[in-house]
């Protein structure tokens, strides 16, 4: 299943929980180092607007993108965007972003 995780200014997400998640943006967020990193773990973030345009997100050093460059979000009110990710070490987590998922 997909876990839900609570809002707060810095999310933070347990990979021993599960390997889906979802959260909604109440604000501009930063997504924390997670306390734990099983290598070679995968799975699926959603990162959803509420209903006010223009929230932003930001990522711990711990996630790295392709080209070293931090994906942008749809910044509209109730986008969805969908981040897979591998926990490549205990120090990099790779995100990949499909944006605007209708």
């Amino acid at each position: 299943g997909i876990v839900c995780l609570a809002d707060a200014v810095c999310v933070s997400i347990d990979f021993r929980n599960g390997t889906h998640f979802a959260f909604t943006l109440g604000g501009n967020r930063t997504l924390k180092a997670p306390p734990t990193q099983p290598l070679g773990q995968t799975g699926l973030i959603y990162v959803i607007n509420d209903g006010t345009a223009n929230r932003t997100i930001s990522y711990n050093t711990i996630y790295k993108w392709s080209g070293g460059t931090t994906a942008t979000h749809t910044s509209a009110a109730s986008a969805v965007d969908l981040l897979g990710y591998m926990v490549r070490t205990s120090t990099a987590i790779d995100l990949a972003m499909l944006a605007d998922m209708k």
